[in-house]
């Protein structure tokens, strides 16, 4: 599934209202991920980083929008 920045705003709300924890552990990525990082290996034996498995065609602008939209 390609993930849309509505849709990761959306998910995103759903996570802050279910567990805090790994919300901020999401926004921590996405802002790495607006500064141009590639937020790491999904996996320890993975080649692909977390950035070219999930978001391929996202821009750090991209990442950037979903923070503006949740206030982060």
């Amino acid at each position: 599934m390609k993930k849309t920045v509505d849709y990761m705003i959306e998910h995103a709300r759903k996570l802050l209202q279910h567990d805090r924890n790994a919300y901020r552990q999401l926004m921590h990525s996405l802002l790495r991920m607006s500064q141009g990082g590639d937020g790491g290996q999904p996996e320890p034996w993975s080649m692909a980083t977390v950035r070219s498995e999930y978001y391929p065609d996202w821009t750090n602008e991209d990442f950037g929008r979903v923070l503006a939209a949740l206030e982060e």
